[in-house]
């Protein structure tokens, strides 16, 4: 049995596991701290604002604690029970811990303990043993003894524990990946390879413990394993070099501990997984079928290409202090823009340039690339925190707009050039278009947007997807718009949608939007009048 939240954490969420699959059970009507069952229908918790539930197999009911005489405040956070009617919790009070035992009907103090302790387990009744701070007690069912636990830092706190006999027990602490063994008499320090922030423990015998926090562990004995825990797969960013050549990138919990970067692509008709990049990508342009070039905002950032079957390691664009964007027009022409640098990738290295008029301090944010001679940056001129546009020919770069306007100039900038003559560009509260010599503004549809993704497959066709929130209520919806040319037009997703992160256009019959619906990956494919709601594969 696992226990945890949900949204604020006002609401409790409690899972059972069967063996090999975990379900959810009924919650009770607010959070709690701990729970601990000694039969599918004979559960307790602490913590809350009730201070203790009680669960008979269809309903929780609120039972009265026991408290320290004067004491108004006290919290619980841990509770284990031996049997239906003999539970024990511990917590704390003004600093000092505290101990309460459970006979199935009431709670009784217990003595104090000599420190406070977070979490308790007791495999037989009158036999518990609770950790906290770098300590540990055990309980004989008359009183407390302290057992230090070495080998840990100090500031880290064990805060869960599970022991199938007392001459047994993991615990761990859940801000970090440490877990230590008891074996009756002291403790010693497993292997920290468990999936990081585990929030509990729960173990059968020394060869088969599960940790959970966002994802779950096994402990086999001797090394841990990951268990999926719930799905959350998410795409967030797509690059189409053509309708039935595209490669989306996301997270996925599924293949490690912890979230991993996880890509798929699309030919037209079906999704395939694809090998898991070497880095976690954040930016990804395809120029081709066989030639896509990924990025990673690190210190110093990383670069990979994909070749249409493995993803290979590329020089670092290492003069590159804080990469914002990427496009390639081909795969001997891509740009990975800073917020005042540039680097222009030949197919063999790098050439960084500075992207910063002279006087003039930038935030570039957005590029597209249609040819090796005309790339398209937009950003914001620091100095008058007004929208910026700058061209690059191929070897500078020169400014296409600046304007003092600070209300044109948002971060989170989108732009989209399918020809050397044409591009589209959204502030997030507004676009403009660029014909090859001067930018026109274009009123949007839907006003009160906040555009997340922007991509032109012609020159009389552009896909803006967006979130739109509710002046009235701050509700957020999420939609899309069509530009034919001459003006922008809402069109309706497909669908329930949760929210789409980004979109590429092949065509201007051609658009595929990625993002997520809940915790699963989702696509939306755009054919140049209606959307159809595709399937992508949550691994």
């Amino acid at each position: 049995m696992a226990i945890g939240g949900r949204g604020n954490g006002s609401h409790a969420v409690i899972d059972r596991w069967n063996g090999s699959s975990w379900r959810p059970l009924h919650p009770p009507a607010s959070s709690a701290a701990s729970v601990a069952c000694a039969a599918g229908n004979r559960c307790v918790t602490v913590g809350g604002r009730n201070g203790a539930l009680a669960w008979n197999g269809k309903s929780w009911r609120k039972v009265k604690m026991s408290k320290p005489a004067g004491v108004t405040g006290f919290e619980l956070t841990g509770v284990s029970c031996a049997s239906s009617v003999n539970c024990l919790a511990v917590g704390s009070f003004a600093g000092r811990g505290m101990a309460v035992a459970w006979n199935g009907k009431n709670w009784r103090l217990l003595p104090a303990p000599p420190a406070v302790v977070t979490a308790v387990s007791c495999p037989k009744p009158g036999r518990c043993v609770a950790v906290g701070a770098r300590l540990s007690l055990t309980w004989n069912g008359k009183s407390w003894h302290k057992v230090l636990i070495n080998g840990i830092p100090d500031f880290e706190i064990i805060d869960s524990i599970s022991c199938p006999s007392f001459s047994f027990c993991v615990a761990v602490d859940g801000g970090v990946s440490t877990a230590v063994a008891w074996n009756g008499t002291s403790w010693t320090v497993l292997p920290d390879d468990k999936v990081d922030g585990s929030e509990g423990i729960w173990c059968t015998s020394p060869a088969n413990c599960m940790a959970v926090g966002d994802q779950a562990s096994r402990w086999d004995g001797r090394a841990w394993t990951p268990v999926r825990l719930t799905r959350v797969d998410q795409l967030r960013t797509i690059s189409c070099a053509s309708s039935g050549d595209c490669v989306a990138t996301g997270i996925s919990n599924a293949a490690r501990f912890g979230d991993t970067t996880m890509a798929e692509s699309w030919n037209g008709t079906s999704w395939r997984v694809l090998p898991v990049p070497l880095e976690s990508i954040q930016l990804i342009s395809c120029a081709s079928a066989t030639f896509c070039l990924a990025v990673k905002n690190s210190e110093p950032p990383a670069a990979e290409s994909w070749n249409g079957s493995k993803w290979s390691a590329l020089p670092s664009p290492s003069q590159q202090p804080d990469v914002q964007a990427v496009s390639c027009s081909s795969p001997s022409n891509c740009v990975v823009l800073g917020s005042d640098t540039a680097s222009i990738w030949n197919g063999t290295s790098w050439q960084t340039t500075s992207t910063a008029p002279k006087g003039k301090r930038v935030f570039l944010d957005a590029v597209s690339c249609a040819s090796v001679t005309m790339c398209m940056a937009i950003g914001v001129d620091s100095s008058t925190d007004g929208l910026l546009a700058e061209t690059w020919n191929g070897s500078s770069w020169s400014v296409s707009f600046d304007t003092p306007n600070h209300q044109a100039g948002q971060d989170g900038d989108e732009v989209s050039c399918p020809s050397a003559t044409f591009c589209m560009e959204n502030t997030g509260t507004g676009t403009m278009s660029w014909d090859g010599s001067n930018w026109h503004q274009q009123n949007v549809d839907v006003p009160d947007f906040s555009g997340t993704s922007l991509s032109c497959g012609s020159t009389t066709s552009c896909v803006l997807v967006e979130d739109v929130e509710d002046p009235q209520s701050g509700a957020v919806s999420f939609g899309s718009q069509v530009w034919n040319g001459v003006s922008w037009q809402a069109s309706d997703l497909a669908g329930h949608i949760s929210r789409l992160s980004g979109v590429s256009c092949a065509s201007a019959t051609s658009c595929l939007a990625v993002g997520d619906s809940g915790d699963l990956a989702m696509a939306q494919l755009w054919n140049g009048s209606t959307w159809k709601l595709l399937a992508p594969v949550n691994p």
